[in-house]
C-alpha cells in the first residue's frame, strides 16, 4: 500500500526541506545562520536575476527578506535554478556542498530524460544529503521530511518523474474553482452547479498541437542565403514555449551545445532560429558531479558564426549572469 501512494515533492521538498534550509540560513541557530552581509549579497543577486527569468516562470525571484511569503514555485526556482548560482562563493563550503546534493538530485528526478537513467544515482545523492545534514546542522535538523527524501528515487522509478506525481496541478486548479464562485454563501452548491453546466455545455476543444504563432516582424534582418525566402520575426510561440531575441527567452540548447537566438525565421508554418553558440563552456560546479551531467554550464562570449536551427529541435534554457562576467546556463526542466 505504501508503494502505491507516492509522496508529493511540493510539500515534502519545497515547502518542507528547502524552506527549512532557507529559514535556518536566515534566522536559525547562530552556528549556521548567515550574516546580514551574506543575506544581502544573495538577495541582491536574486533580485538582479529578475530580467533574466523566462516568461514561462510565473514568479520572479524575491529577496531572502521576503522568505516568509515565498510560494512553492519560488522554492523550486531557487532549488533548481537560481540558488546554485546566487549562493556560489557566499555559503560556507560544507553548507554549499550539502545544498548542491539536494539541488542536483532534484534536477535528476524532475527531468524525464535524466530520471530514466540516473534515478538510482539521485537516490544516493539524497541519502548522502540526509547523512551530511546531521554533520552540518546537527541531529535536530533531521525530521520526518528529511527521512522522506530517501524514498523519492524509488517512487520515481515506479511512477515516473516527480512532476507526474506532484500536487501542483491540483493546487493550480483551486484558482479555477475559486473563479466559479459568485458569493460567499453556499459555495459547494455553486461549484456543483457550475461543473454540471460545463459538463452539459462543454467548451470547444483546443487543438492538441496548435501551429506556431509568430510575432513582431523584423524588416532589418537579412536571412542566410539558403533561407532568403523566409520572413524574419523577433519571436515565436511553439508548443506553449516562447522563443525570442530578448535576454530572458533567447538562450537555447541544441544537441548539448548552448547558444542565443538573434532572430526567428518563418518558412510557411515552419519556425527556424538564427543561433550563435557560445565559443567556450565549462562546468559550473564539480561536486557532487560535473555540472554538465545535469544540463548546467558556465559560458562566456558568443562566437561570431550564425547557425539556422529548427525550433522544434531546441530546448529552452535559463541564462543567469555571474559576478566574474561569465554566465550560468541551465536547461529548463519540463515542469519549470
Amino acid at each position: 500500500m505504501v508503494s502505491q501512494f507516492p509522496q508529493d515533492y511540493m510539500h515534502l521538498v519545497l515547502l518542507g526541506v528547502m524552506r527549512k534550509l532557507l529559514h535556518t540560513w536566515c534566522s536559525g541557530p547562530r552556528r549556521r545562520r548567515l550574516s546580514a552581509q551574506q543575506i544581502q549579497v544573495i538577495s541582491h543577486r536574486l533580485e538582479g536575476y529578475r530580467p533574466f527569468i523566462p516568461v514561462e516562470f510565473q514568479r520572479k525571484p524575491r529577496s531572502l527578506l521576503h522568505i516568509r511569503h515565498w510560494k512553492a514555485k519560488e522554492f523550486r526556482t531557487f532549488l533548481c535554478y537560481t540558488g546554485p548560482v546566487a549562493c556560489r562563493g557566499v555559503l560556507h563550503e560544507d553548507v554549499y556542498n550539502n545544498f548542491m546534493l539536494l539541488s542536483c538530485a532534484m534536477r535528476i528526478l524532475l527531468s524525464p530524460n535524466l530520471s530514466n537513467r540516473y534515478a538510482a544515482f539521485a537516490g544516493q545523492l539524497l541519502l548522502a544529503f540526509v547523512q551530511h545534514v546531521k554533520i552540518v546542522y546537527g541531529e535536530e535538523m533531521v525530521a520526518y521530511n528529511m527521512h522522506g527524501l530517501i524514498h523519492l528515487a524509488n517512487e520515481v522509478a515506479s511512477h515516473g518523474n516527480l512532476d507526474t506525481i506532484s500536487a501542483f496541478p491540483f493546487e493550480n486548479h483551486l484558482f479555477q474553482l475559486k473563479r466559479m464562485l459568485r458569493k460567499a454563501q453556499s459555495t459547494l452548491k455553486q461549484l456543483v452547479h457550475r461543473i454540471m453546466e460545463r459538463q452539459a455545455f462543454p467548451p470547444a476543444a483546443e487543438p492538441r498541437d496548435p501551429p506556431p504563432t509568430f510575432f513582431r516582424p523584423i524588416n532589418t534582418v537579412r536571412p542566410p542565403f539558403q533561407y532568403r525566402d523566409c520572413l524574419a520575426y523577433a519571436g515565436v510561440f511553439c508548443r506553449t514555449v516562447r522563443f525570442d531575441n530578448t535576454t530572458a527567452n533567447s538562450c537555447v540548447e541544441i544537441n548539448g551545445r548552448f547558444g542565443v537566438i538573434s532572430s526567428i525565421l518563418r518558412r510557411g508554418q515552419q519556425p527556424f532560429a538564427v543561433v550563435q553558440y557560445f565559443a567556450r563552456d565549462n562546468n559550473l560546479f564539480a561536486y557532487p558531479a560535473p555540472s554538465r551531467s545535469f544540463g548546467v554550464l558556465r559560458v562566456g562570449r558568443l562566437s561570431a558564426a550564425e547557425h539556422v536551427v529548427a525550433v522544434y529541435a531546441m530546448n529552452k534554457c535559463m541564462l543567469l549572469p555571474m559576478d566574474d562576467g561569465k554566465s550560468a546556463c541551465m536547461q529548463m526542466l519540463s515542469g519549470l
